[in-house]
């Protein structure tokens, strides 16, 4: 029952019903029906203006399941990312002068990281690791991290001397960064290690995964990055 001032409560009581079962998977299924019912009863109380009813319902699994959604949701604001730091690094890269212009160079370093992203989930599926909703929050992770060295190493090679040949150019731009992008990336790595202690579990899964994909961030881009940017001085 309750009582209103105009528009305004100024009373009301409430009903608390708490229903306890074992923790079975029968019982987990019974557990998302039931708050389904429960939440379209809900609906229709708001839609009945004839009744100052009001239901609220949690469950063992509100929490997890409303992150799932919100995480779900967020879905296709990946590949958007990839599109926005694509243009990024494409008009970082860019040159007036067409030749000398490195925009495909950009999109390579973006291709190095989602190609990161591909083989630390094949790793981890291999090794089966469980896939929880705050997984997916990887890539957003790994864009920032990968493409923060691929800027370093390639502000480096600029910096070499322009009449070796890039290969020579490549190995003094490692001797000069090398030693800084693995300190940055073996730091990382130990901090989201140590995230796996965390006894959150949507902490400790989203740690296990980072952790390993930003090692193998940073064999890509002393591999496969470094390697296009030969490629690219070679066609320069």
């Amino acid at each position: 029952n309750a009582e209103r001032n105009g528009t305004l409560f100024t009373s009301a009581e409430s009903l608390s019903l708490v229903i306890e079962m074992p923790p079975t998977r029968t019982t987990k299924k019974f557990e998302l029906r039931a708050v389904d019912v429960m939440l379209d009863l809900k609906d229709k109380w708001i839609a009945d203006k004839s009744t100052d009813l009001i239901l609220e319902v949690t469950a063992e699994g509100s929490i997890e399941a409303e992150l799932e959604r919100s995480i779900v949701d967020d879905i296709p604001l990946v590949p958007g990312v990839f599109v926005i730091m694509s243009v990024f690094t494409a008009v970082a890269f860019a040159r007036r002068d067409k030749v000398y212009s490195r925009s495909l160079l950009g999109f390579g370093a973006v291709v190095s990281v989602l190609l990161s992203i591909v083989t630390g989930f094949g790793i981890l599926f291999l090794a089966a690791v469980p896939f929880s909703s705050l997984t997916q929050l990887l890539p957003f992770v790994m864009f920032g991290v990968g493409l923060d060295d691929a800027f370093i190493i390639i502000g480096a090679y600029e910096r070499t001397d322009t009449e070796k040949d890039p290969v020579d150019r490549i190995a003094d731009t490692i001797q000069d960064i090398g030693l800084s992008i693995t300190l940055t990336s073996l730091t990382s790595a130990l901090a989201f290690a140590l995230g796996c202690l965390s006894s959150v579990y949507a902490v400790y899964w989203l740690s296990l995964y980072c952790f390993p994909t930003i090692i193998v961030v940073f064999l890509y881009q002393i591999t496969f990055f470094v390697a296009c940017i030969v490629l690219d001085e070679r066609r320069i």
